[in-house]
């Protein structure tokens, strides 16, 4: 498939971001007016180990169309089609409507009782616990690459980074955030993945709970020198010091942080809305229908 066939069935809309391998914009589909986002990615910025060959189907794709085809969760970015070309791959996924990315919803600083942060970050526990099920690491995750509507409802986007993991596999390189590494890569040690991928939840929930990152140099990432707001449970703080252990292999796994109580009781959404947790007049700029 080329170019000319994307604009046969997809309108481009609106420039968003440029991301890790290519620029990312709003599109719709022609046929059925569905809004959609688009990515292209230019053969020249993917190389070596983001790049797949699938001997089956005789074909060379971007790691992330690879894992975006084989992804089925709710809490993930749901991929329709790709389209190539000689210069590019046009990636095009759903579209959250009113959607934002969780860097933005905590920049806005949110009312947020700890009960709906679990919430929040419960989402973002469950989409990971799933990739790792499967031997798959995200590779990126941060607060741009989280997802959340007006509904409260999060999805994990930006498969750029994405690998296969097991007990034969190391990595040598950090392909993320600097926000979120983790004391193994500031050592140069060889790392497996999951373990440095839950430090990355527990920036992220630190970052949550306090709209600020649990760190700020190199030395705080060693020791793994945390500070908590008063407010913040002594569950919740067992969480993070847990999952922001300085020694890799004393972090929990995804799937034992997924069935911790704290991110599984219940809680009635109904009472919670975009207008309650910030100021309205805000919102009705950017989060539109």
């Amino acid at each position: 498939m080329n170019e000319d066939v994307y604009s046969l069935k997809y309108e481009s809309l609106k420039f968003l971001r440029c991301g890790n391998f290519g620029s990312i914009s709003e599109s719709r589909r022609i046929v059925d007016g569905r809004e959609t986002i688009t990515k292209v990615v230019t053969v020249d910025s993917i190389f070596g180990e983001w790049v797949l060959c699938e001997k089956q189907k005789n074909r060379q794709i971007p790691s992330e169309i690879h894992f975006l085809e084989r992804l089925e969760h709710p809490n993930i970015i749901k991929f329709i089609e790709y389209f190539q070309t000689k210069t590019s791959f046009i990636i095009v996924t759903e579209k959250r409507n009113s959607g934002i990315d969780l860097f933005e919803f905590i920049n806005k600083q949110p009312k947020l009782e700890e009960k709906l942060t679990a919430h929040i970050f419960s989402q973002v526990l469950s989409a990971v616990a799933y990739l790792h099920s499967r031997n798959i690491l995200h590779g990126d995750i941060k607060e741009e690459n989280v997802v959340i509507d007006r509904s409260l409802n999060c999805v994990l986007i930006d498969f750029g980074s994405s690998a296969y993991f097991g007990p034969d596999v190391a990595f040598s390189s950090y392909s993320g955030s600097p926000q979120c590494i983790c004391p193994e890569v500031l050592r140069r040690e060889i790392f497996r993945g999951p373990e440095q991928e839950v430090w990355c939840l527990g920036v992220l929930l630190y970052t949550l709970l306090h709209f600020d990152y649990p760190f700020h140099s190199d030395n705080d990432i060693l020791n793994s020198n945390l500070v908590f707001n008063e407010e913040i449970s002594q569950d919740m703080q067992e969480v993070l010091l847990k999952c922001l252990h300085p020694i890799a292999v004393c972090r929990p796994a995804v799937s034992y942080l997924a069935n911790v109580d704290l991110f599984k009781q219940p809680i009635e959404l109904n009472l919670y809305t975009f207008y309650d947790i910030f100021d309205a007049g805000q919102l009705t700029a950017r989060m539109k229908n």
